[in-house]
């Protein structure tokens, strides 16, 4: 039942927890790395995807002379202010694009 000195023992004890902390934690990362990898797309896959982007088309182009839209226009909506007939239509045509 002696299996040597009581700083041996307790030695043993702490590498033998050690090592079974690292081998759970390297185990537990691993399992965690191939599921975000499973599940988000890869890395080449969303630059890909950003550089896809699609250009605003022409307001003059796209809205008629009588629309709301175009009376915000010419009303000077400034710079990233958008009116509520201006995001209907970003709407439509989104839905457009989709369809």
């Amino acid at each position: 039942m002696n299996e040597g000195s009581l700083l041996r023992r307790t030695l043993l004890h702490m590498a033998v927890f050690a090592a079974g902390s690292a081998s759970v934690l390297a185990l537990m990362s691993v399992v965690v790395l191939s599921s975000a990898r499973a599940l988000l797309p890869s890395h080449g896959a969303t630059e890909a995807g950003a550089g896809e982007t699609t250009e605003e088309p022409d307001k003059a182009r796209d809205a008629e002379a009588g629309s709301p839209e175009a009376a915000a226009d010419g009303a000077g909506a400034k710079g990233g202010t958008r009116t509520v007939a201006q995001m209907r239509a970003a709407k439509r045509r989104d839905g457009a694009l989709v369809r």
